[in-house]
């Protein structure tokens, strides 16, 4: 069955509308909806000036930019330099509990010497005493025939009249006697203690302060402090007896070794 003409143009009309449109859609969804990038500005001109306010017709070329006022400088305390250096604040060790110490005092080299010049002036008297003693009795034998001839009294194989001036008749020849020693140097003990003799009307206790080297040598001594009689004729003898007393040698003992020795003397 055929279709008749206008049937047949209305549907040629219809599908070549609707290809034209697809056509036409196609072109404008390639080419009508593209865009330029970056976008195009929009929006509203303004005319550029440089004052929020202004009047006149006559329109700048370029734009000025106003003068601004300068601002004064604010007056800003001054604040001290950061730079400068802080004093140094030494780092010192301290300690709460702290325990007092005695420490003995060191005689000083005046000290030392005066008592070397004491002790050395102390023998020298002593010396000129015995000097003087033989003198004495030089000159009493020169003076008094008799005992040149063998007068006199004593148990010595010399001449003269033995004693003391200020003694009695009945008495002994002499007033002296032996001093015993007591010696103290650590745990050193002394190996010879000669015991000094004299011959002298006094009676007490000698304190005799020592130093002793490693060899077990006296090198120095002095009377000390709890001496009860200075009388020379003691005094003398127990230093001489000190410096001749002979100690127990010892090589890890220190240089010069303080001691002490008590010579108690008693008259016999």
């Amino acid at each position: 069955m055929f279709a008749l003409p206008e049937e047949r143009e209305k549907k040629e009309g219809l599908i070549g509308t609707i290809v034209f449109h697809v056509v036409l859609f196609i072109f404008f969804l390639i080419y009508g909806l593209s865009y330029t990038v970056p976008y195009p500005e929009t929006g509203l001109t303004v005319n550029f000036g440089t004052t929020e306010m202004g009047s006149g017709d006559n329109q700048p070329e370029a734009a000025t930019a106003p003068v601004e006022p300068e601002e004064q400088p604010e007056d800003k305390p001054v604040e001290p330099s950061q730079t400068e250096p802080e004093a140094a604040i030494p780092d010192v060790a301290t300690q709460d509990d702290v325990k007092t110490i005695e420490v003995p005092k060191e005689k000083t080299e005046a000290e030392k010497e005066a008592e070397r010049a004491a002790e050395a002036e102390a023998i020298k008297k002593a010396e000129q005493e015995e000097i003087r003693k033989k003198l004495a009795a030089m000159a009493g034998k020169l003076n008094n025939p008799t005992q040149e001839a063998g007068g006199g009294d004593g148990d010595d194989d010399e001449p003269g009249d033995r004693g003391q001036q200020d003694g009695g008749a009945d008495g002994g020849y002499t007033g002296g006697g032996i001093g015993n020693g007591n010696y103290a140097l650590g745990d050193r003990a002394a190996l010879t203690k000669p015991k000094p003799v004299y011959e002298c009307q006094e009676e007490g206790k000698v304190y005799v302060n020592i130093k002793v080297d490693r060899n077990g040598k006296v090198v120095y001594a002095s009377v000390g402090q709890g001496t009860t009689n200075t009388a020379e004729c003691l005094t003398k003898k127990a230093l001489q007896a000190a410096y001749k007393t002979k100690w127990q040698p010892k090589d890890g003992a220190p240089i010069e070794q303080k001691g002490r020795i008590i010579y108690d003397f008693q008259i016999k």
